[in-house]
Formats: structure tokens, sequence, C-alpha cells
């Protein structure tokens, strides 16, 4: 079932709008700009090794993407699928996980970043609320940030599930208040 989810909030929007997530504020513009241009071509670069496509990566980025292979080859972690669209029919909110996962024998819903993660907790908890609402049988039990470096080293959470949905929810509720919908 396509849901046409046009005009719906984001996730991270929904999560920048009620205040959960990094402040950029007092961050110059073009360091700002430089920053959101490697996370891009990070998660390109993930995407394509999680979907077996061997592409070559800028220098800037081949270290947070030799985090991700280390991340990969210590955890075991067997990715299904990148950047896969998910949307919640009742909360009317959509988004694009990064990746969905076999990690230590549960689906798990990973989040990577290669800058900060204040409110990625939250963002994971939407994916896996949207994933599960649309996949009732194929159910997510596990969330994570994977932060990769540029010195080639990751942290990765599992994230406590329960908690950041609670919080989650509370967020849309508080964005339904903001915007009325």
């Amino acid at each position: 079932m396509s849901l046409d989810t046009r005009g719906w909030p984001r996730v991270t929007r929904i999560i920048r709008a009620v205040g959960l997530g990094p402040d950029f504020g007092n961050v110059p513009i073009n360091v700002l700009a430089a920053a959101q241009l490697r996370g891009r071509q990070a998660h390109e670069a993930v995407a394509a090794l999680a979907e077996g496509r061997d592409e070559s990566v800028s220098p800037r980025v081949a270290p947070y993407l030799e985090a991700f292979r280390k991340f990969l080859a210590d955890s075991g972690c067997r990715v299904v699928a990148a950047e896969v669209e998910v949307a919640h029919p009742l909360w009317r909110y959509a988004g694009r996980l990064d990746l969905l996962a076999w990690l230590r024998g549960r689906r798990a819903i990973l989040d990577v970043k290669t800058g900060a993660s204040e409110g990625a907790d939250y963002q994971v908890a939407g994916y896996v609320d949207a994933w599960n609402i649309q996949h009732p049988t194929e159910r997510a039990e596990v969330g994570g940030v994977i932060e990769v470096r540029e010195d080639k080293t990751y942290r990765y959470r599992e994230i406590n599930l329960p908690r950041a949905l609670n919080v989650w929810r509370a967020a849309l509720v508080v964005h339904g208040a903001i915007t009325g919908r």
C-alpha cells in the first residue's frame, strides 16, 4: 500500500521544530554547509556499500566509510536495505531511515551520523514506529545510532526504544499543537 505523504512533516523537521535536535544556531553557515555536504556524501557511500555497489568516494568521505566498514565487521550487522522511505498513516508523518538490518539476530533500524547526534534516539524511534505500523509481521526490535568519525573509528549505541518512543510521541503531540495539525 502506497501512501500519499505530500505535505506530511518529516521526522527530522518535527524533531527540530520541538527543540529536540542539535542547535546549529552558532555554527557559521559555511561550516554548517560543509558538514551537511559531508553527511550527505557519507550517507550515499554507506547506502552504496550496503547495496553491494563498489563506488569510489572522495578522500574527505573515505574515513567515515572505513569507520562504517569496521562497524559492520565488528558487529556482524547484515544490512537488508538502505534509505527506506517510511510513513505513519495515523500520526501522518514520513521519513527516510538510513539502514534496515539484522543485528545480533534482531531486525534493527539504524541511523548513521557523521556529526552531532542529539535527537537521533527520537529520530530512530520515529522510523521504528512508522516501520512497525507498516510492517506488523516484520517488526523492528532494535533501534541504534552509529556515529562514524573522521579518524576511522565508530561508536555504536543501541537506543532505549520504549523511552525514545514515548518522547517521540510527545514530540508529535507538541508539533501538532504548534502547527495546528
